[in-house]
Formats: structure tokens, sequence, C-alpha cells
């Protein structure tokens, strides 16, 4: 979650200080959003790049939650309606999604029809994310969690090599 925010702040930097000169859209899947967090990084970069980097950061990064597969599907589609419609400041130029196995952990066992329709969802998903960025010139990050229990007899101080 902290590389997507920070990929988010910097991709308004022009591409000759490492940014894509673009404006973000990050969707997340968990929790609530740490827009605090945002905010801070918003602040570091405006600071760091005062001539670079708008006094209102946050104004150029569009966040939306969701909590399913097939809502993800949706708005990908009003995605790229507003990113045709061309109304932002600075075109976009990133979309993040922070994490995308938190949409088919809770909903979906591991029966084989599941699994099937999870690959369904999922190819949708990625094909329409790479037309996306074919289509508009983006770059795309996708985050995946993992979780592990890691206990006091596995690895190194409790770590799994």
């Amino acid at each position: 979650t902290q590389l997507c925010l920070q990929l988010t702040v910097r991709a308004q930097l022009p591409p000759s200080h490492g940014g894509l000169g673009g404006s973000s859209v990050y969707i997340f899947t968990e929790f609530s959003f740490s827009f605090r967090r945002l905010q801070q990084l918003g602040n570091l970069y405006h600071a760091s790049y005062p001539n670079l980097i708008r006094l209102e950061p946050l104004e150029d990064i569009y966040v939306r939650g969701v909590h399913d597969a097939q809502e993800l599907i949706h708005v990908l589609g009003d995605i790229e309606a507003f990113i045709a419609i061309d109304h932002t400041r600075l075109p976009v130029k990133l979309i993040v999604i922070d994490s995308i196995a938190a949409l088919f952990r809770s909903q979906y066992q591991t029966t084989p029809g599941d699994l099937k329709r999870q690959s369904e969802l999922f190819f949708n998903i990625s094909g329409t994310l790479k037309g996306l960025a074919n289509k508009f010139g983006l770059a795309v990050v996708v985050t995946n969690q993992v979780v592990d229990f890691i206990g006091p007899h596995d690895g190194v101080n409790g770590v799994r090599l």
C-alpha cells in the first residue's frame, strides 16, 4: 500500500524527474483508504518538488473503493469513460489496484466451479486493464496481498526464508 500511494503522487512529476506527467486512479479493496497517509506523502513530494507538483497534489489522484470482482469490472468501465472524457487537469497515466486478491478471497471457495468463475473474472479484469493501458498509454499496478502464518518454529527468528 505504501508503495502504491507513493506511485500515485510520483506519477504527477514530469518524465524528466521520474514521473509520468499525469494523474492517477487508485482503487482499494480492503479496509478504509488512508487519506491521511496520502496527504502526508503529497505534502512531502510538494515540499521536495515545489515547482513541479501543485500545492494540492491530491487533486490529481482519484480514489475509489470496490468490494468484489463484479464491482471492479463495472468501475473499470466507468474509468474508461472518465479517461476518454479527458476532464482532468493532468491526463490519467496510472491505475493502481491494491489488492486484487481481496476481491476473490472471501467471495469464492476452492470448488472447481468457483475456481473456474474466479479465473474467468480475473482474466476479464486483466484483459480490461491491458486494454486500458494500450488504448490510453497508461501504466497499471496491481498488488496481491500474501497472507501466511509465521510461527516460532519457522525459519530464522520466526521468519520463513
